[in-house]
């Protein structure tokens, strides 16, 4: 079987464009998959019920809607590799607080800051491929 022919310019060819996307989406989705299941049981462990679970994933979602307009245009304007790194930031400022905090608006607070990690992290992160 042939090798397909060598990319010309800056354009990807469709494998490696496949495996990027591939790559990314995956580290992109992988720290939300985890930190649900293990977030549930950590906010129990404090002494959260499920309602209260369910109103800290419920700031999550409403924060990071809310900021995926206003920063959507922040990577173009600062740079997409700016973004991530304060997209990491905030993630590892609110795993610090999971961590810390035994108090429920501690808790609000750092699914508030993931959340505006996930809305700044969301466009660099699919237009990287």
């Amino acid at each position: 079987m042939p090798h397909p022919p060598a990319p010309t310019g800056r354009g990807l060819d469709p494998v490696t464009a496949r495996r990027r996307f591939v790559a990314v989406s995956f580290l992109f989705w992988l720290p939300i998959g985890m930190s649900i299941a293990t977030g549930v049981l950590l906010f129990t462990d404090r002494g959260m019920g499920l309602a209260a679970i369910a109103g800290f994933f419920a700031v999550h979602s409403l924060t990071a809607a809310a900021m995926e307009l206003p920063t959507g245009g922040l990577s173009d304007v600062i740079g997409r590799r700016t973004v991530l790194a304060a997209a990491g930031l905030l993630n590892c400022t609110a795993f610090t607080l999971f961590g810390l905090a035994g108090a429920a608006w501690a808790i609000a607070l750092g699914m508030a800051l993931m959340g505006c990690a996930r809305a700044l992290s969301s466009g660099p992160a699919e237009a990287w491929y």
